[in-house]
Protein backbone atom coordinates (compact mmCIF):
# COMPACT_ATOMS: atom_id res chain seq x y z
CA UNK A 1 0.00 0.00 0.00
CA UNK A 2 1.20 3.15 -0.65
CA UNK A 3 -0.08 6.44 0.78
CA UNK A 4 1.20 9.64 -0.88
CA UNK A 5 0.41 12.09 2.13
CA UNK A 6 2.40 9.59 4.60
CA UNK A 7 6.49 10.17 5.10
CA UNK A 8 9.05 9.26 3.11
CA UNK A 9 11.64 9.10 6.06
CA UNK A 10 11.65 9.51 9.80
CA UNK A 11 8.29 11.11 11.02
CA UNK A 12 8.97 15.23 11.26
CA UNK A 13 8.02 16.42 14.68
CA UNK A 14 7.00 19.73 12.78
CA UNK A 15 4.50 18.03 10.63
CA UNK A 16 2.97 14.95 13.03
CA UNK A 17 0.30 17.13 14.43
CA UNK A 18 -1.09 17.76 11.48
CA UNK A 19 -0.56 14.00 10.14
CA UNK A 20 -2.63 12.82 13.30
CA UNK A 21 -5.36 15.31 12.27
CA UNK A 22 -5.43 13.74 9.14
CA UNK A 23 -5.22 10.33 10.32
CA UNK A 24 -8.04 10.59 12.74
CA UNK A 25 -10.43 12.50 10.27
CA UNK A 26 -10.07 9.50 7.62
CA UNK A 27 -7.61 11.36 5.14
CA UNK A 28 -4.99 9.21 4.85
CA UNK A 29 -4.52 5.50 6.90
CA UNK A 30 -1.07 5.54 8.50
CA UNK A 31 2.01 7.96 9.33
CA UNK A 32 4.16 6.49 6.71
CA UNK A 33 3.86 5.80 2.58
CA UNK A 34 5.49 2.39 2.24
CA UNK A 35 3.53 -0.48 4.07
CA UNK A 36 2.90 -4.32 3.40
CA UNK A 37 -0.46 -6.10 4.32
CA UNK A 38 -0.16 -10.03 4.25
CA UNK A 39 -2.11 -12.85 5.66
CA UNK A 40 -3.45 -16.55 5.62
CA UNK A 41 -6.44 -18.49 7.16
CA UNK A 42 -6.78 -22.04 7.72
CA UNK A 43 -10.05 -23.94 7.70
CA UNK A 44 -9.78 -27.14 10.38
CA UNK A 45 -13.03 -29.51 9.96
CA UNK A 46 -15.45 -26.54 9.13
CA UNK A 47 -16.14 -25.66 12.13
CA UNK A 48 -12.49 -23.87 13.36
CA UNK A 49 -10.71 -21.47 11.55
CA UNK A 50 -7.24 -19.76 12.12
CA UNK A 51 -6.25 -16.91 10.75
CA UNK A 52 -2.93 -15.14 10.99
CA UNK A 53 -2.50 -11.61 9.48
CA UNK A 54 0.16 -8.66 9.78
CA UNK A 55 0.14 -5.07 8.70
CA UNK A 56 3.61 -3.64 8.83
CA UNK A 57 5.16 -0.07 8.04
CA UNK A 58 8.13 -0.73 5.74
CA UNK A 59 9.06 3.31 6.64
CA UNK A 60 10.15 2.72 10.48
CA UNK A 61 10.06 -1.57 10.42
CA UNK A 62 7.45 -1.90 12.82
CA UNK A 63 4.04 -4.26 12.59
CA UNK A 64 0.61 -4.92 13.66
CA UNK A 65 0.28 -8.83 13.92
CA UNK A 66 -3.16 -10.02 13.82
CA UNK A 67 -3.74 -13.55 15.05
CA UNK A 68 -7.58 -14.74 15.28
CA UNK A 69 -9.01 -18.26 16.36
CA UNK A 70 -12.63 -18.54 15.03
CA UNK A 71 -15.75 -21.02 15.72
CA UNK A 72 -19.00 -21.51 14.02
CA UNK A 73 -20.72 -23.37 16.37
CA UNK A 74 -23.16 -22.71 13.56
CA UNK A 75 -24.22 -21.77 10.00
CA UNK A 76 -25.69 -18.30 11.68
CA UNK A 77 -22.76 -18.19 14.39
CA UNK A 78 -19.51 -17.06 14.75
CA UNK A 79 -17.28 -16.68 17.74
CA UNK A 80 -13.52 -15.31 17.41
CA UNK A 81 -10.91 -14.65 19.90
CA UNK A 82 -8.44 -11.84 18.35
CA UNK A 83 -5.56 -10.19 19.47
CA UNK A 84 -3.67 -6.93 18.32
CA UNK A 85 -0.02 -6.93 19.02
CA UNK A 86 2.23 -3.92 17.94
CA UNK A 87 6.05 -4.98 16.79
CA UNK A 88 8.45 -1.88 17.07
CA UNK A 89 10.14 0.53 18.69
CA UNK A 90 7.56 2.11 21.09
CA UNK A 91 9.06 5.87 21.08
CA UNK A 92 10.20 5.98 17.51
CA UNK A 93 7.61 3.69 15.55
CA UNK A 94 3.80 3.92 14.55
CA UNK A 95 2.70 0.42 16.08
CA UNK A 96 5.24 -0.13 19.22
CA UNK A 97 3.88 1.94 20.97
CA UNK A 98 0.13 -0.11 20.39
CA UNK A 99 -0.64 -2.04 23.21
CA UNK A 100 -1.60 -5.64 23.11
CA UNK A 101 -5.10 -5.98 23.29
CA UNK A 102 -7.73 -8.96 23.37
CA UNK A 103 -11.30 -8.95 21.10
CA UNK A 104 -14.25 -10.87 20.97
CA UNK A 105 -16.59 -10.84 18.46
CA UNK A 106 -19.41 -12.69 18.63
CA UNK A 107 -22.00 -12.60 15.14
CA UNK A 108 -24.95 -13.69 14.49
CA UNK A 109 -26.74 -14.12 10.91
CA UNK A 110 -30.67 -14.06 10.31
Amino acid sequence: YYNGRGQAGDYNENALPVDLMHLLAGDMAGLAQHYLFAGTRFDIGGIVNVALFGLGNLTDCSAMVLPTLGYDPTDNITIEVGSQIGVGDRDKTEYGGVYPNLLLTVTGYF
